[in-house]
């Protein structure tokens, strides 16, 4: 039906004459082995298995081309040796299934859409990752999700989430920043390692720091600060202005498309952070000759 959100462990497994299945818009994960043992499954000749927009199965890296609507439970769990890097997650994806991408070392970096709607307990479980943004929307930060993130030192929580639960960054103890963008403490109980209670930044929306110090879970964090959560990028190229927009703290970041064409010369917008940091910014375009790269190779 039309509100179904979960399809559930194992639920069409062996199911032989299924070849195909339409999945509603409503649907945000999909577990394991949902359709494991089905005559499609049985069909697929190469990797990864795709079923109406969601992998449901896959071996190598990581393959989220544009359109992709989800990744279901524990696809890329495991993937230790895959050289991953940072990355960048479709605005047509709505679902992150529980751990997902648990336990892929090679994972540095994740940047994840506004149009996700779910990410399952212990989706980055033990990953590399560096710096992560919530999405705007997400309502609940599962358990787990990051834990065991040791590298993990700036997380940016937006103002719809509500609640953080039981070890959803634990053991993650080199955190150095959080901002949390709304004014309302959102609900949390063993959320975050005790190790960095001392240490890390908390950065709450201006006027809101009152209700994290009198929170008795929020107040345990030494340092709190409020801030602006809005900040300007400007985009310049040869010294002229072209677009400036305000951004929120975390927010994805596009970059303008329509810049001018120069004729032998490929453009590129330098030192373009993925999301939006607290501060105001300035973006510089850089034109190249096309023909570089031969000219330096003469020499």
């Amino acid at each position: 039906g039309n509100n179904l959100q979960i399809i559930g462990e194992g639920a069409f497994r062996n199911c032989s004459s299924l070849t195909d299945v339409q999945l509603p818009n409503s649907i945000i994960r999909i577990k394991k082995d949902a359709f494991s043992g089905t005559k499609w499954h049985k069909n697929q000749q190469e990797y990864p298995y795709i079923l109406d927009g969601w992998i449901l199965y896959d071996v190598g890296a990581p393959y989220l081309k544009e359109g992709i609507r989800g990744i279901a439970d524990r696809v890329y769990s495991g993937h230790e040796t895959d050289n991953i890097g940072t990355l960048r997650i479709p605005n047509t994806v709505v679902g992150i299934g529980e751990y997902a991408f648990s336990s892929c070392r090679g994972l540095y970096g994740v940047v994840i859409p506004n149009s996700v709607r779910y990410i399952g307990v212990g989706a980055f479980y033990y990953t590399n990752i560096s710096n992560v943004s919530i999405p705007q929307g997400i309502e609940c930060i599962s358990r787990a999700t990051f834990f065991y993130c040791r590298n993990l030192s700036k997380v940016v929580i937006p103002s719809s989430v509500i609640e953080i639960e039981r070890d959803a960054f634990y053991m993650s103890d080199n955190i150095e920043e959080i901002y949390v963008l709304t004014t309302r403490p959102p609900k949390i109980e063993n959320s975050f390692d005790g190790g960095i209670y001392n240490n890390a930044a908390i950065f709450v929306p201006k006027g809101a720091k009152d209700a994290y110090l009198q929170d008795s879970e929020w107040n345990k964090f030494v340092n709190i600060e409020e801030i602006e959560t809005e900040y300007e990028i400007t985009y310049v190229i040869d010294d002229e202005i072209i677009s400036s927009s305000v951004l929120t703290i975390g927010s994805i970041i596009e970059p303008v498309k329509d810049v001018p064409i120069k004729e032998g010369f490929s453009f590129r917008w330098e030192n373009l952070p993925e999301t939006m940091p607290a501060k105001d910014i300035t973006v510089y375009g850089l034109y190249t000759p096309k023909t570089e790269k031969y000219q330096r190779l003469a020499y």
